[in-house]
């Protein structure tokens, strides 16, 4: 057996551990919501060291596991590292983390803040890290990441609170940035000004950015003329927005949804973007969709109106 998912599962025993460690050709292990994950069961995953991807998810609670720093050194063959809930994940254990990965994904990570990022400098081959609900993360640790993992190319920061607009110019530097998520951060207009100089970005997501309008969409428009995805539900822009965005003319996913000052006057310019095949635009109470239907009817490509 190469793969094994184990979800939602409260009767996790030594002895099940036990069986699992014996299937030392597994490349891949899923255990996610075991409510009954223990500090033993994890330090036994140590002996499957031909694992790839590893993914581990508990409950929500702050017990502090800690025996990751058993564990992370015999997985040489690890390359994508999922952690959902471990809310109080030491910094030894990051600074244990196997120079191999590629992917790694932490959600609720309480404890990370800036010298735990630091130690994310040794992992060089990184290209995507996705970092969820994370309240201690801020400007100084992104300055970090953008500092020394130079072959990212997907970067996530959702919900994490304390990033500002001091974190745009350090995420314009990585040259081959090509996806990047800020929803629900504090940047701003100011900030899309160093965003737009990303030389390779292809996809931005700002959602619930609220500050996020108008002239930061200018801004914006200015320079990522290579956007095929571009994301700003419930930002604050108007339909001046719109005639910015019909310039780009690489878009095939559009999300608008409730941008509540969008009108069927500004979606009229929608229907310029004739790669487009994803519209989204619910919750925008000022619109007709009938009159939206007609303004892109002529954007053939278009497989989704929403």
């Amino acid at each position: 057996m190469k793969a094994l998912t184990v979800e939602n599962n409260g009767l996790i025993t030594r002895n099940v551990f036990e069986n699992i460690v014996a299937m030392d050709s597994l490349t891949y292990l899923k255990f996610y919501h075991v409510s009954k994950l223990k500090d033993e069961h994890i330090q036994m995953l140590a002996g499957l060291t031909n694992l790839q991807t590893l993914k581990l998810g508990v409950p929500r609670k702050e017990q502090a596991y800690t025996t990751f720093t058993k564990v992370f050194p015999h997985l040489l063959k690890l390359t994508s590292l999922h952690l959902d809930n471990f809310q109080a994940i030491s910094d030894k254990s990051l600074n244990c983390l196997p120079s191999t990965l590629t992917r790694l994904v932490m959600y609720e990570c309480f404890t990370l803040h800036a010298q735990s990022v630091e130690s994310f400098s040794r992992l060089g081959a990184l290209q995507e890290v996705c970092l969820y609900r994370c309240p201690n993360l801020d400007d100084e640790c992104v300055n970090l990441l953008a500092a020394s993992l130079e072959n990212l190319k997907k970067l996530v920061l959702v919900e994490c609170r304390k990033i500002t607009n001091r974190s745009a110019l350090p995420l314009s530097k990585i040259n081959g940035l090509r996806y990047l998520d800020l929803t629900q951060t504090k940047v701003s207009n100011s900030g899309a000004k160093h965003l737009s100089l990303c030389p390779s970005l292809d996809t931005l997501i700002l959602r619930k950015c609220s500050t996020f309008a108008d002239p930061g969409v200018n801004s914006l428009c200015k320079g990522l003329t290579n956007l095929t995805h571009l994301d700003l539900y419930a930002t604050g822009i108007t339909d001046k927005s719109i005639e910015d965005i019909r310039i780009l003319k690489k878009l095939v996913y559009l999300n608008l949804s409730y941008c509540r000052h969008v009108t069927n006057e500004g979606v009229k310019g929608l229907g310029a973007l004739r790669n487009l095949r994803e519209l989204y635009l619910y919750g925008c109470l000022s619109l007709d969709y009938n009159q939206v239907a007609k303004h892109v009817a002529g954007v053939t490509k278009l497989a989704g109106l929403f």
